[in-house]
C-alpha cells in the first residue's frame, strides 16, 4: 500500500515538472495583446481584453483556455476569433482570443494568465510574457456608469460623409471614461472607421459623440457594441447603403429609331449600376467605366424624346427627355481607304461617311466583305473579298437604305508586296510557295530583334524539309514548347486585318503563322525589296526552320544570298509567314 502511494506521488510530481517546464521553455505559441491588459474595474464591472495567439511551431496545436476565476471566453463564433477549443494548424497561423473580465468574480486582483493548454492532456501550457499578462485590480468604490445610445441605427452612404452617434451618461455620480465602439467580429470591421470621439471623459448626466466614416463597400445594418472602461456594453447599429445615383448628361442626345447607337452617360454613384433604360427599355452592351461614366448601345424605340433612367441598389436617377429618337437616315458613303488592293482579297479597308450605324452589309461588286466593324456613325471597317482585277462598286447597307461608291475600289492583279491577310504577299510560287510574310521581323518577348533557332541542341526528327515550314515549325514547337526562339514566336504570333498585334475584337485575326523552310525563305530573299523591312546591315542572316543536324540549322544571308548553317542557339533574324490561296 505504501509503495502504491509513493508511485502516485511520484507521477503527480513528474506531471507538475512537465507543466512547469512548458511554462518556462521557449513558447510554442505566443500572445500579442490587442487591448490594454492592466487596468482597474469596478467590483460589479466588466471589461474586454483581446490577444492574438500565434503558433510559433512547425507542428499543429489544439488549444483550450485554462479555467480562471473571473475570466470568460466570449464571441467564440466570430470570424477570426479563437473557439473554445481551437486548432493552429501551422507555424504563423493565429486567431484572436477574446476575453471578458468579470469584476464580481474576482477578489481584489487577477494577476497572470490567460493560460492556453495543449489538448487533450492539458500538461503543456503557456501564458503571455510577464509584461503582457493580465493585471486586473478591483476597486469596489468605482461603480459602473450606465450609458445609452441615440441616433442608432446610423445610416451612412458608401464613400459618403461621416455620421455621429450620441452617448448619454445616465449616472448621477460616476464619470464614464474612454467610451468607444467595438466592431470586432462584425461585417462593419474594415468597412467603417471611428474617426472622432468626445467621449474620453463623460461626466454624470452628460452626453458626447462618436463619429463614424464609411468605406466604399455597402454593408447591411449590423449591430456592434459601445463601451467605456467603467460602463455597460450598449448596443448600436450602422448600415452603409449604396450611394444614390445621379445623371448629369448623355452623349449623343439623339439617335435613330433602329437603336444600336453607342452612347455614354455621366453622373455619380454609378459603380453598382443594375440597369439603364430608355423609356423603360433596357440598353445593351452596358459597360461601367467608373463611378461617373457608363457606356452602352441604345435599344430600338419609336421616334420622340424619352427618359433615361439609371438604377443602382442606392436608388434611381433620371434624365427627363434626355434622349431623342429620330427616324433613320439613309447612309452616305464618301470615301474608302485604301482605294485599291490585291485581287486575292483580305485587304483591310476603312469606309467613311454619315449615318453608318447599323450597317448590315458591305459589298464589292456584289461580293460580301467580312469582319464588318462599325466604329461610329461616320466610320466602318471591313476586309475585302477576292475578286478579279478591275474597278468595282462598293455598296454599304443599313436598315434605312444603302449608299454606293461607283467604281470606288480597284482590284489589282495579285502581286508580291501587296498588303493582304495580316501582312504582305511574299511569294507566288504555287502550293507551299504561296506565302504571306509578316510585315516585320520577329521581336522576342524580352524585346530583342534577333532570336535562336531552338533553345538547345536536340535533333527534331522530321524538321528537315526544305519546302514545308509549317510541318517543321510544328515539330520544333512540340519538342520545346513556348520560349524565346523562332518557331515558338511564329507559332504564337497573331495579327488582325488592321495590323493590331495581339488581335482586337471585331477584326479578322490571323494566327496560322510559321517559320519558313529553306526554299520558302529563299523565295522571301528573292522578293525582299517588294516585301520590305528586311535587315540590310548588322545581322543579316535569317533562320529557316530546316534543320541540318543536331547542332546546326540552315540560314540565308539576305545581304549576299549565301546559304549556310549556324548553331541552333546562336542569334539570327527571323520572319514569320503563313500560307494563302491567291
Amino acid at each position: 500500500m505504501k509503495l502504491k502511494d509513493f508511485s502516485l506521488k511520484l507521477i503527480a510530481a513528474f506531471s507538475l515538472i512537465l507543466s512547469t517546464i512548458a511554462y518556462s521553455a521557449t513558447p510554442l505559441w505566443t500572445f500579442t495583446p490587442l487591448t490594454r491588459t492592466s487596468f482597474t474595474i469596478a467590483s460589479n464591472g466588466t471589461a474586454q481584453v483581446q490577444y492574438r495567439v500565434t503558433n510559433q511551431d512547425s507542428n499543429p496545436h489544439t488549444l483550450a483556455l485554462k479555467p480562471t476565476q473571473g475570466l470568460t471566453q466570449i464571441n467564440t463564433n466570430g470570424s477570426g476569433l479563437c473557439g473554445s477549443s481551437f486548432r493552429l494548424p501551422e507555424k504563423g497561423s493565429s486567431c484572436v482570443l477574446s476575453l471578458q473580465i468579470n469584476g464580481s468574480q474576482i477578489r481584489n486582483t487577477l494577476s497572470g494568465g490567460p493560460v492556453l493548454c495543449q489538448q487533450p492532456n492539458g500538461t503543456q501550457c503557456y501564458q503571455p510574457s510577464p509584461r503582457d499578462v493580465l493585471s486586473i485590480t478591483i476597486n469596489s468604490a468605482l461603480d459602473n456608469a450606465p450609458i445609452t445610445v441615440t441616433g442608432s441605427p446610423l445610416i451612412l452612404v458608401a464613400g459618403g460623409p461621416s455620421g455621429n452617434l450620441t452617448i448619454q451618461n445616465t449616472s448621477l455620480e460616476v464619470t464614464a471614461t474612454n467610451v468607444n465602439s467595438n466592431f470586432t467580429g462584425t461585417a462593419l470591421a474594415g468597412n467603417v472607421t471611428q474617426t472622432g470621439s468626445t467621449c474620453a471623459s463623460l461626466p454624470p448626466g452628460g452626453s458626447c459623440t462618436l463619429t463614424f466614416t464609411p468605406g466604399n463597400t455597402p454593408v447591411a445594418q449590423t449591430n456592434f457594441s459601445i463601451q467605456g472602461d467603467n460602463t455597460n456594453s450598449a448596443l448600436a447599429a450602422i448600415a452603409i447603403n449604396d450611394a444614390v445615383p445621379t445623371l448629369t448628361s448623355i452623349s449623343p442626345t439623339t439617335g435613330t429609331t433602329n437603336g444600336g447607337t453607342p452612347f455614354t452617360v455621366n453622373g455619380t454613384g454609378l459603380t453598382n449600376l443594375t440597369s439603364l433604360t430608355f423609356d423603360g427599355l433596357p440598353a445593351t452592351n452596358i459597360s461601367v467605366i467608373d463611378d461617373t461614366m457608363v457606356s452602352g448601345l441604345t435599344p430600338a424605340h419609336a421616334a420622340g424624346a424619352v427618359d433615361v433612367v439609371a438604377t443602382t441598389p442606392g436608388g434611381q436617377a433620371t434624365l427627363t427627355n434626355g434622349y431623342t429618337y429620330q427616324p433613320p437616315v439613309p447612309p452616305v458613303l464618301t470615301a474608302i481607304n485604301p482605294t485599291s488592293g490585291t485581287a486575292s482579297g483580305n485587304t483591310f479597308v476603312t469606309l467613311t461617311g454619315t449615318d453608318l450605324v447599323g450597317t448590315t452589309s458591305i459589298t464589292f461588286d456584289g461580293l460580301p466583305a467580312t469582319s464588318i466593324n462599325v466604329i461610329s456613325s461616320t466610320m466602318v471597317t471591313a476586309v475585302t473579298p477576292a475578286h478579279a482585277a478591275g474597278a468595282v462598286d462598293v455598296t454599304l447597307t443599313t436598315p434605312a437604305g444603302n449608299s454606293t461608291l461607283p467604281l470606288g475600289y480597284t482590284y489589282l492583279a495579285t502581286a508580291v508586296g501587296q498588303p493582304s491577310g495580316g501582312g504582305v504577299i511574299g511569294c507566288l510560287g504555287g502550293g507551299l510557295q504561296d506565302l504571306i510574310a509578316a510585315s516585320a521581323d520577329v521581336v522576342t518577348g524580352n524585346g530583342f530583334n534577333t532570336t535562336m533557332y531552338s533553345p538547345s541542341n536536340f535533333l527534331v526528327l522530321g524538321a528537315t524539309s526544305n519546302t514545308d515550314g509549317a510541318t517543321n515549325t510544328a515539330l520544333i514547337f512540340a519538342a520545346y514548347g513556348t520560349q524565346n526562339y523562332a518557331a515558338s514566336i511564329c507559332t504564337n504570333y497573331e495579327v488582325d486585318a488592321a495590323g493590331n498585334s495581339p488581335c482586337q475584337a471585331g477584326n479578322t485575326c490571323y494566327t496560322d503563322w510559321f517559320s519558313p523552310a529553306l526554299d520558302q525563305l529563299n523565295c522571301l530573299y528573292q522578293n525582299q525589296v517588294a516585301i520590305g523591312g528586311f535587315a540590310t546591315s548588322g545581322q543579316t542572316n535569317y533562320w529557316s526552320s530546316t534543320e541540318f543536324d543536331s547542332d546546326e540549322a540552315r540560314t540565308i544571308n539576305f545581304l549576299t544570298g549565301v546559304q549556310s548553317m549556324a548553331f541552333k542557339n546562336s542569334l539570327r533574324k527571323a520572319r514569320c509567314v503563313r500560307s494563302f490561296t491567291p
